[in-house]
């Protein structure tokens, strides 16, 4: 969480361009949008475990395991800077909403901690209108799947599990994680997504 707010706060105040979305940027916001339609159809069928286990999941995995760290290699160029900022408060955000009927009090504080960053930075205009409490907060509306979602998922999916071998094969081999070797990827069809 201070991973992401202080990313957020520590924005500067140039109007944010929304034409940038990253392989990754789409990727996770496609697999948000799949999520909120699953939760709202498991909610609408009170299965409430099931849909708060996959919330969870996405949290911890699609967003604090792989996004996040994205995040922090996209931070570095200034052309990604300000998407991934919007993308990373965005998304939090969602999640937060989401998961506040499991844990409604953890998920107030820290959504004031991202409310609170988000008021020093370059953010501040576009979530001008977000209310004063989590709790009062609207729920998140599922929105139909868009046509360039399966294919940025199926992009991206490739990308991890291109990652998981790698470190698959390190451990294997034993190699300390702080070294750094050489990789030969052959690409094929995806050569050009590889050199993104």
């Amino acid at each position: 969480m201070s991973s992401v707010t202080s990313q957020v706060s520590g924005t500067d105040d140039r109007p944010l361009k929304t034409d940038h979305w990253t392989l990754a940027d789409s990727w996770i916001w496609a697999r948000l949008q799949a999520l909120v339609r699953d939760v709202e159809r498991l909610f609408q069928s009170y299965q409430y475990g099931e849909a708060g286990r996959q919330v969870y999941e996405f949290f911890w995995s699609d967003f604090a395991d792989w996004y996040v760290e994205v995040a922090k290699l996209q931070m570095q160029r200034v052309e990604n800077r300000e998407q991934t900022v919007v993308t990373l408060a965005r998304v939090l955000d969602i999640c937060l909403r989401l998961l506040h009927p499991f844990t409604p009090f953890v998920t107030e504080e820290l959504w004031g901690h991202l409310k609170q960053a988000v008021r020093h930075s370059s953010l501040v205009t576009r979530y001008s209108d977000w209310p004063d409490a989590l709790v009062i907060a609207p729920w998140p509306e599922p929105r139909p799947e868009e046509g360039w979602e399966m294919a940025k998922v199926a992009d991206f999916t490739l990308i991890q599990e291109i990652v998981r071998s790698i470190r698959n094969a390190r451990a294997e081999k034993k190699v300390s994680p702080a070294r750094r070797i050489a990789a030969m990827i052959v690409g094929g069809a995806k050569t050009a997504l590889l050199e993104e």
